[in-house]
């Protein structure tokens, strides 16, 4: 089932699994409205989330192809906490360590993909560091004065570099990529939305031209055609075969 958050009239599906479903399996299209991370100072093209119509999120929950969901109202988040906090038997204290070795082991990851790029990375150049090194020999071999010795050879080489690295290198924790979570970590309870009752968060079970339009989306829907939005053309709906 497709998760709907609703809030003040608007219904968005922030699921990408859900926006495609959408559009694949019920022919609802929506509007992505969200900014894209690596394009944020553009709206040409647009991501997650998805906002639908309100014809589209009602059609969803009568049909029993969606979930309509509200947001936590003022206090009710607080009381949730507060109830996890006494239901949790670690405690804020075992949460921090349980992170904090989340972390380790995450480094202990990366650093392991570093040495590994840091290996092939010199493998590959490894007959350029011998002639280099070699060029070096040969010029401290002509500059040195008479008496001086000669250069002294230096042992292994490369591939001593190469047998050498997993003790020489150096991957500091500050380096590792952290996961910055686009949603809850934690699971949430839903709230579930009485779609035919008015609330501040759905006000259209009493708007009279919602229904009148939701009538004509579901005919529409019913036949086999795609709907979009036509305020753009000062219309309810554009419909497309």
């Amino acid at each position: 089932m497709i998760v709907v958050h609703v809030a003040e009239g608007r219904a968005l599906v922030w699921s990408a699994e859900g926006a495609r479903r959408l559009r694949e399996e019920h022919r609802l299209c929506g509007s992505p409205v969200g900014s894209l991370a690596r394009q944020p100072r553009q709206n040409g093209r647009l991501g997650l989330p998805l906002l639908l119509l309100p014809e589209e999120a009602r059609l969803l929950a009568e049909g029993g192809l969606g979930l309509l969901v509200r947001a936590p109202r003022e206090g009710e988040e607080e009381e949730e906490e507060e109830e996890e906090e006494e239901d949790d038997e670690e405690g804020s204290e075992g949460r921090r360590d349980r992170y904090r070795a989340q972390l380790e082991r995450s480094h202990s990851e990366q650093r392991q993909l570093a040495l590994r790029e840091k290996r092939t990375l010199l493998q590959a150049i490894s007959d350029r560091i011998r002639e280099g090194r070699e060029a070096k020999r040969r010029r401290l071999r002509e500059n040195r004065g008479e008496g001086d010795p000669d250069p002294p050879e230096e042992a292994g080489g490369a591939l001593s570099d190469l047998n050498e690295l997993e003790s020489s290198f150096s991957f500091p924790l500050e380096n590792t990529v952290v996961q910055i979570h686009t949603g809850c970590a934690r699971d949430r309870p839903l709230r579930p939305l009485d779609w035919q009752v008015p609330s501040p968060d759905w006000p259209y079970p009493s708007d009279t031209s919602h229904t009148l339009r939701y009538r004509v989306f579901r005919d529409l829907h019913s036949r086999g055609h795609y709907l979009t939005t036509g305020g753009k053309f000062s219309g309810d709906f554009l419909v497309y075969p």
